[in-house]
């Protein structure tokens, strides 16, 4: 029987079972992965759709920022444009100038409201300082011109010592306002200063450009002296003294003065606040410290002693002239000064003792000072020294420089360790030929001439005394750079003319016949006493001079010059081989009168005898109906008569008598003259005898016109 076939198929071999199973597995997987693949697939797909759109959404938001900002721009231009078109040249919005608005103002607008406001409050406002609180509630008026009729007839030092109130004005001090200065600062705000920023500062909080007023520092220091002088206690710095070639220090002593900074400050204030108004102050004291320590000055008096020892030799042409750690020394002196880094005390030389001293000896050098010399330009600020014959001459500034180096400069013997013995300092003295003329410093600096004599007084400059003190300036004006010649004589009248109306002088105080009374020229004697006192001290001869009837403390006694058209007059004569310079100079309140040329050689010594009492000075009412009733005053000071006598003993170079002087001086009384208001019958009885009475001054030794001058003239100035 045939044999059936199996249909069963053949098992697979195990490797084929394996790869089917595995391939089976694989498309299972497959298809369980097919859906997450398409998953991803599609999240893949959004995603760079949705970055797709969030760039096209940024760039459109960024146009959209960008024609934003455009539009700012644009906006910021216009309001730049419309700011630029509205403030071009003017203050921007919010700018004050102290308490002026000046926003949206122009230069000339600026200017003119600072002008008016307070350039224009400058012009002479008057300023009253007083010495306290007290003193300015009860200073009247009245007493104010007591005060000022006064001010003629008594010393400068009587009227420091009591002053309750000084004088001034925004003229006298020079004040002033830089008005261009200020309207450049405020144009300059939200430009050049601060910008955009300080623009919206300004407009929102405003910009305050604050108003400076300048002066003249002289004149501020002047008054503050004036006042530190009568109220303050004076700052003493701690220094040195130099005795026998050694140095010594000394502690200083603080003081109680009024501060020229705080002053100023005040004074400003006061002016920048009111309007056409007088400023009255009161003098605010404060205490002034040392500024040296005693440490520092022990440490510079043993750097002296150290520097001068050995003292030095000045040499020229191979010669050398000595001179001892004594005499340099007593050339030496310190000064406090103040510096970036602080306060020190310096020394220095005194350079007109080195020059005295360097031609005294000059002659060693072989050198023959000039015996003549001329001066010319005298119509000039600039007097010129014309030397008679050709010599060479020492330049003494540059040897005293040189010694000036050699002992205290950065590198000088002061500061170096010191050595013993101490070794001389070497220094070159150069000498000059004459060429052309010099001028009186060059002049004096080569030894061509010298001061052969000076006197300074000094004078009231408060209320009342202007018409004396114009006076006292232009007779000085006149007498200024005059020459004398040798042998030849030189008159106050003469020089000055006749001082009056015409010639351009003033109503001031003058002594008529006993009593002071207002003439033309009054004031012109005290130039007559200064110039009779640099003679008096130069040993020249004195022709003629007449004492005044007043005698001033301020003056020497008995060397007062009296001096009136044409009879009262001051002459002299010049006795030397050469010309002689006078000079006469005003100064704040000093009047300085100066002798230049050739030195005579003389040397000058006085004597003045005891005071011998005179006539006493009667008293004299006058009735002033604008006064106030039972009130009174006095116009003239009362002084008794007087009599001193004056030798003056002239030497020359040998030491033997030229020529004695005997200068007798006779003042008779002044008469003192009360001014009254009227009476008040009905006022009590002792109230009518104190308003009618006046305290008797201090009747000091005064004097008036010797016998021969009052049979002249019963007029001086």
């Amino acid at each position: 029987m045939p044999t059936k076939r199996s249909t069963q198929k053949p098992k697979p071999s195990v490797k084929k079972q394996a790869t089917q199973t595995t391939a089976k597995k694989a498309s299972q997987q497959a298809r369980k992965k097919a859906p997450a693949t398409q998953a991803r697939k599609t999240v893949a797909a959004k995603k760079k759709a949705a970055s797709h759109t969030l760039v096209k959404t940024r760039q459109k938001r960024l146009k959209i920022a960008l024609v934003a900002a455009g539009i700012v721009v644009a906006l910021i231009g216009a309001a730049l444009g419309f700011d630029y078109a509205q403030n071009v040249n003017r203050a921007y919005p919010g700018v004050y100038v102290g308490d002026i608005a000046v926003g949206g103002k122009t230069r000339a607008e600026i200017e003119q409201l600072i002008t008016e406001r307070y350039a224009n409050n400058l012009g002479d406002t008057p300023i009253s300082v007083y010495a306290s609180e007290d003193a300015m509630a009860q200073v009247s008026p009245d007493e104010e011109y007591q005060d000022a009729l006064l001010a003629e007839q008594i010393s400068v030092e009587e009227a420091q010592s009591s002053k309750q109130v000084w004088q001034s004005s925004t003229h006298d001090l020079q004040a002033s306002i830089d008005v261009a200065g200020l309207a450049d600062a405020a144009l300059a705000v939200g430009r050049e200063d601060g910008g955009l920023i300080a623009r919206l500062d300004a407009a929102q909080n405003t910009y305050t450009i604050n108003v400076a007023i300048s002066y003249d520092q002289a004149a501020i220091s002047a008054l503050v002296d004036s006042i530190n002088a009568t109220l303050g206690t004076p700052l003493i710095e701690s220094g040195i003294m130099i005795e026998n070639g050694v140095a010594y220090p000394f502690e200083g002593q603080s003081g109680y003065l009024v501060s020229d900074t705080h002053f100023e400050q005040e004074l400003t204030t006061h002016l920048l606040t009111t309007r056409d108004e007088p400023v009255a102050l009161v003098a605010r004291l404060e205490d002034a410290p040392v500024h040296i320590t005693y440490e520092q000055a022990q440490k510079v008096a043993e750097e002296v002693t150290y520097a001068v020892s050995g003292g030095v030799v000045f040499q020229s042409n191979g010669v050398g002239v000595p001179f001892s750690f004594v005499e340099l020394g007593s050339w030496v002196r310190a000064t406090a000064e103040e510096t970036d880094g602080g306060w020190v005390l310096r020394p220095t030389l005194d350079s007109e003792k080195v020059h005295d001293a360097i031609v005294s000896q000059a002659g060693k050098f072989d050198y023959e000072k000039p015996s003549t010399v001329h001066f010319v330009d005298t119509d000039t600020d600039q007097v010129k020294v014309e030397a008679g014959e050709t010599t060479s001459l020492p330049v003494t500034s540059s040897a005293i420089s040189s010694l000036d180096e050699a002992l205290f400069g950065s590198d000088g013997k002061a500061y170096q360790q010191p050595e013993q013995p101490a070794s001389a300092v070497y220094v070159e003295l150069p000498f000059e030929d004459t060429t052309s003329a010099f001028t009186l410093d060059e002049a004096i600096d080569h030894g061509l001439i010298c001061v052969i004599s000076s006197f300074t007084t000094t004078y009231n400059t408060g209320a009342g005394t202007e018409n004396r003190n114009h006076n006292i300036e232009r007779v000085s004006a006149f007498l200024n750079n005059s020459v004398i010649p040798s042998q030849g004589s030189w008159s106050f009248n003469g020089t000055a003319g006749e001082c009056s109306e015409a010639t351009g002088f003033l109503d001031a105080g003058a002594i008529v016949d006993g009593e002071y009374a207002s003439e033309f020229g009054g004031g012109i004697c005290q130039v007559a006493t200064t110039v009779f006192n640099a003679v008096f001290e130069s040993g020249f001869p004195i022709d003629r001079r007449f004492n005044h009837s007043l005698y001033i403390a301020s003056y020497p006694a008995g060397r007062d010059a009296a001096v009136s058209w044409p009879d009262l007059d001051f002459v002299w004569t010049n006795d030397s081989s050469s010309e002689v310079l006078l000079t006469v100079v005003c100064d704040n309140g000093a009047l300085t009168a100066t002798l230049y040329g050739v030195d005579p050689g003389y040397t000058v010594t006085s004597e003045t005898g005891e005071w011998e009492q005179g006539e006493k000075f009667k008293t004299r009412t006058e009735v002033d109906e604008t006064l106030a009733p039972n009130t009174s005053y006095t116009k003239t000071r009362g002084v008794d008569g007087s009599k001193i006598s004056v030798t003056r003993s002239v030497m020359d170079e040998k030491g033997a008598l030229v020529r004695q002087d005997l200068f007798v001086s006779v003042y008779d009384p002044v008469t003192e003259v009360l001014v009254e208001g009227p009476k008040d019958d009905d006022a009590d009885s002792e109230e009518e005898q104190s308003a009618s009475s006046s305290p008797s001054p201090d009747q000091s030794q005064t004097g008036g016109v010797s016998d021969e001058a009052q049979s002249q003239a019963g007029h001086e100035s």
